[in-house]
């Protein structure tokens, strides 16, 4: 087994050579308090400098983001590289309930929408609005994509996780 705590926070565990489930041990979100603390991760501009201008975008799979984010300057070389050899460039990003999720608990997030709704509109505002910026960012500095692609899972094998009414 793989445990190991990412550049964001939680904690989870892998077996070693298997694609498997992943295991979340714990949750940078632990409680209101907590989100405050985190939600400061979610302001680009200050990121960035306090980053020295590092992307805060990501060539690494996730789960398990150890390595440092590139730079912008590392991560434009990239973009043009694969510009270059004609690949097709999809940008790829968690949806506002997976980032709930992955922040809260999966089961804290769901129970989070009925008894926390102004903690769950906060935390999906907030990453929305940080995302945004990003791709922002990455436009003005040249970094064109060809797609994007959120990554969200909302339903199970019967149907949705919660009602489209809810929050």
């Amino acid at each position: 087994w793989l445990t190991i705590r990412d550049r964001y926070g939680y904690v989870a565990k892998k077996q070693r050579g298997k694609s498997r489930t992943v295991d979340y041990l714990s949750y940078p979100v632990e409680d209101e308090s907590a989100w405050k603390t985190v939600k400061e991760m979610f302001d680009l501009e200050s990121r960035l400098r306090r980053n020295n201008d590092h992307a805060l975008i990501d060539d690494e799979g996730f789960p398990f983001r150890t390595a440092p984010a590139p730079d912008w300057k590392n991560a434009g070389e990239k973009i043009t590289a694969a510009r270059e050899g004609e690949y097709y460039l999809l940008a790829l990003a968690y949806g506002p309930h997976e980032t709930c999720w992955r922040l809260r608990g999966f089961t804290q997030t769901l129970m989070d929408l009925i008894e926390r709704p102004d903690l769950i509109s906060d935390i999906s505002e907030t990453y929305l609005s940080y995302l945004l910026s990003v791709i922002d960012v990455c436009i003005d500095r040249g970094g064109e994509i060809d797609g994007f692609m959120m990554v969200e899972d909302l339903a199970g094998t019967r149907g949705m996780l919660m009602s489209p009414d809810t929050g």
